[in-house]
């Protein structure tokens, strides 16, 4: 899991934080440019 590898690059230890969550879709999205990423959440949309 990319994020497990995300929090072991950090030194960090514990259950997995957001900042780690974050990261791995970051690398991921990179990695894969097919992959659609949302710029902005569909909740902040205005109708």
């Amino acid at each position: 899991m990319e994020a497990k590898k995300i929090q072991k690059e950090k030194g960090d230890s514990g259950p997995l934080q957001p900042q780690h969550i974050h990261e791995s879709i970051r690398k991921i999205s990179k990695q894969n440019p097919n992959m659609k990423v949302l710029k902005t959440p569909p909740w902040n949309k205005r109708i």
